[in-house]
């Protein structure tokens, strides 16, 4: 599975995401890639998977950290990759840590999410998760190619999640480096 997760492209938006002051990543991907352009800069993270013990950790004045909310290819326990285990981490009592410490997170702390279609269904969980966690005065922000106006409305009516859009007719996310 290493191989069919490896990133492709160039990674300049790793790049990018690594340069900002941002103390705490929470990441979907399987990959290393925000790790490895972190190290690159010379800045100290620890990772961590998205067990019970290791979602503890997660507090407001935490620095320094890289939680992978899907797990990690290392290890078969956490990981979230079939439709029953998306399923699972959205409904199942097993993961009832996941759902309140998220949900917390969202009320804690200035969220950014980077990334994603809006309209990918294995993030779904977290969207219904961001709506009890987040509010007027601590919106999440989504940076999103090709959002209209009426979509974006949807999102911060259905979600309390306010959309950036950018331009992507060219498939290149060229306007995402500008913004």
């Amino acid at each position: 599975l290493q191989d069919a997760f490896a990133p492709s492209g160039s990674g300049e938006i790793y790049k990018l995401l690594a340069r900002w002051p941002i103390p705490v990543y929470l990441t979907t991907n399987y990959d290393d890639e925000i790790q490895k352009h972190l190290t690159e800069l010379r800045e100290t993270y620890i990772p961590y998977s998205n067990s019970k013990d290791h979602l503890g950790y997660l507090r407001p004045d935490l620095n320094g950290a890289i939680f992978k909310l899907h797990g990690d290819l290392r290890s078969e326990t956490g990981l979230i990759l079939t439709k029953s285990q998306y399923h699972d981490i959205s409904k199942h009592k097993n993961w009832e840590y996941w759902r309140t410490t998220v949900t917390s997170i969202f009320r804690m702390n200035p969220m950014v999410i980077i990334g994603h279609s809006l309209t990918d269904k294995n993030i779904q969980h977290i969207l219904e998760t961001a709506k009890r966690g987040a509010g007027v005065h601590q919106p999440i922000c989504w940076i999103a190619p090709d959002v209209k106006d009426i979509e974006k409305r949807e999102y911060l009516e259905k979600y309390r999640i306010r959309v950036i859009p950018y331009d992507n007719s060219d498939g290149e996310h060229k306007n995402l480096f500008r913004l």
